[in-house]
């Protein structure tokens, strides 16, 4: 929560740089967007207006969060920060303990009334190599998955899930890490954004 009321400062400082906020948050930053959302929310509710960037806020892009937790994160938590890492020019985040276990359990966080929730989530399984064998992530998840995060985890923002493909739920045939690099993925944020039929 630290992070999230560091970020609402920070967008708090910005306010009057913009007009309307749409936030994507992928994976970890799914659920960091939710809490800094939720967050807001609450010290408003306190006193009224401390975040007033929270009525600019239309949109909020859950891509691949793992809200119910994701099986692979604590049985391979070195191989998760590498995942999460992957195709960066350096480390965005180094998973700790703490971090390991919000991924595994997830966290669900309300939804705040006025904002949007739109969810992404990915299809494709990782296939790995594996010095002596080959598996897939398939094996850890029952149901479809991005190869980290089961659909069913990224699909469930707050008190329910997000159900309506192609209206606020969008369902691609990506890996986790390319849910930001699929071409396709970045065609639905931004026909979404400049509010076009994104199907």
């Amino acid at each position: 929560d630290e992070v999230s009321l560091e970020l609402a400062i920070l967008l708090e400082s910005k306010t009057n740089e913009f007009n309307s906020l749409s936030i994507i948050g992928h994976s970890l930053g799914g659920l960091l967007t939710q809490r800094l959302l939720y967050l807001a929310d609450q010290e408003n509710a306190k006193q009224d207006g401390i975040y007033s960037f929270l009525d600019k806020v239309e949109k909020a892009f859950i891509i691949g969060a793992p809200n119910l937790g994701s099986p692979f994160a604590r049985q391979y938590d070195k191989l998760f920060n590498i995942l999460a890492n992957k195709a960066s020019e350096f480390s965005l985040l180094k998973v700790d303990s703490a971090i390991i276990n919000i991924l595994a359990d997830g966290i669900i966080t309300p939804r705040v009334d006025s904002v949007e929730y739109l969810v992404m989530a990915g299809t494709a399984d990782y296939e790995l190599n594996l010095l002596l064998f080959q598996t897939s992530t398939s094996k850890y998840f029952n149901a479809s998955s991005d190869g980290v995060v089961g659909v069913d985890s990224a699909q469930h923002v707050g008190e329910g899930y997000v159900p309506n493909k192609c209206e606020d739920y969008y369902e691609l045939g990506a890996t986790h890490t390319d849910l930001l690099h699929h071409e396709g993925s970045r065609q639905v944020i931004e026909k979404i954004i400049t509010k076009q039929d994104a199907s």
